[in-house]
């Protein structure tokens, strides 16, 4: 059985923190920011969680489609369309991306990216393409910071080590 509650006004996890330690440190980035905890906790570790921690959703692919996803900076983006297979594009201006790939619009606001970027996915995945490309947001502070730990798992920009490719 599953319950569906309908879409979700958040959309990305919450985060997690570590509170063991004197400094608590982020394991998971989420909807409070950094820069909310620092008004609330004063000091807070924030570093780029790249490995799998004692957190859920910390892992290389955790949040990985089916179909694989390129991470694409949208000056290179009309590059890496005319080249390749027909794509699912998650975009921010869906008329630049022409048949036969398959634009998918994102928002520029941070509050509704992460509300839409699961569902984006499961609707690039729907698509049959052979490949999904992500226009990276520019943005990469405040709420951005935890949309972009989503999109570097779900594109598997980690190497085995922990590293950012």
């Amino acid at each position: 059985m599953v319950l569906d509650g309908g879409a979700c006004e958040i959309g990305i996890e919450s985060t997690v923190l570590e509170l063991t330690e004197p400094t608590p440190r982020v394991l998971r980035p989420g909807a409070i920011t950094v820069e909310r905890l620092r008004e609330v906790l004063g000091e807070v570790d924030a570093p780029l969680v790249t490995t799998q921690l004692a957190s859920p959703g910390t892992s290389l692919l955790h949040y990985a489609p089916r179909t694989p996803a390129e991470l694409v900076e949208t000056t290179q983006l009309a590059q890496r369309l005319a080249g390749g297979a027909p794509a699912a594009v998650l975009c921010f201006e869906p008329a630049n991306v022409k048949p036969p790939h398959v634009p998918i619009p994102m928002p520029r606001s941070a509050e509704l990216y992460a509300a839409r970027l699961y569902d984006a996915l499961r609707t690039a995945d729907a698509t049959g393409m052979s490949r999904i490309i992500i226009e990276q947001p520019p943005e990469t502070h405040g709420p951005w910071a935890a949309i972009h730990d989503r999109l570097r798992r779900a594109t598997g920009h980690a190497d085995r080590d922990g590293n950012d490719q």
